[in-house]
């Protein structure tokens, strides 16, 4: 078995343990539970969604930005929204 460590903010882990005790599991039996179920395609779609993978329209974006195309520049708040019609 291979022993590994996470590093979560207090709320976070205190939440958690508070409900896997519920179930009559440590945190470490938990967290073992759930990593034993995971299907990849299922946490691939979950991570997808949840922002942690940049969609190809945000990835083209950011591209953009880092090669200086398509840059829109304002000099404050009031200018953008003006733009925007806002």
């Amino acid at each position: 078995m291979k022993k590994t460590s996470i590093v979560i903010d207090e709320n976070t882990y205190a939440k958690s343990k508070k409900i896997f005790e519920q179930y009559g599991l440590t945190f470490t039996e938990a967290i073992r539970l759930i990593l034993s179920k995971i299907d990849p395609d299922e946490f691939a779609q979950l991570v997808k969604s949840s922002g942690y993978i940049p969609s190809p329209e945000l990835k083209k974006r950011i591209k953009n930005v880092e090669n200086g195309k398509n840059i829109n520049e304002y000099k404050d708040v009031d200018d953008l929204f003006d733009k925007l019609s806002l």
